[in-house]
């Protein structure tokens, strides 16, 4: 293999499962907030960090989206008219998702944004819930009543991200 994250086999999926802390947790969590864990696999694709994005759906509808890796500065995200192009891949994913049978009320679901002709693609579904990461969104403060876009806008702000998630986190009872 070329790629150690390469899954060729079934045996290869159940030894992924069976050596990722990050898969024993969040299914550990699955079955303590009674929720059904779901499996999709696809085929491996590098995914760079200023493209991956967490987004919000609240009472079936796109209230959030957050820059996945949000200690870093992406410049391309300070034009509106490339955070719309995001929100419009986020809607039809949602959309997407929807006619596959997902239970949209409430959920959070990664996404890595293109800007060209290919089609967005979903990384993984996760619980509307404290439990998971909300990126520059705080369970505690955003509501989620209304949309809303959050990306780190200013180098100066990293200190603050760090800090904002340590006491986040501290809440939440994680650190």
């Amino acid at each position: 293999k070329d790629n150690p994250n390469e899954i060729r086999s079934a045996n290869d999926v159940l030894a992924s499962f069976g050596d990722s802390a990050r898969i024993f947790e969040d299914l550990t969590l699955c079955n303590m907030i009674d929720y059904l864990p779901y499996v999709f696999v696809r085929e491996w694709v590098e995914i760079p960090k200023s493209r991956e994005f967490r987004c919000f759906v609240k009472n079936k509808q796109l209230r959030g989206i957050s820059q996945y890796y949000y200690r870093e500065k992406y410049y391309y995200l300070d034009n509106s008219y490339n955070r719309e192009l995001i929100k419009s891949q986020a809607e039809g994913m949602l959309e997407d998702m929807q006619e596959l049978g997902f239970n949209l009320n409430n959920l959070v679901f990664d996404m890595v944004y293109r800007d060209n002709s290919e089609l967005s693609l979903l990384i993984e579904v996760n619980p509307y819930s404290s439990w998971t990461d909300p990126c520059l969104f705080d369970w505690a403060l955003d509501k989620f009543e209304e949309f809303e876009f959050k990306w780190l806008q200013s180098l100066d702000k990293i200190s603050e991200v760090k800090d904002e998630n340590w006491e986040r986190a501290k809440r939440n009872g994680i650190a």
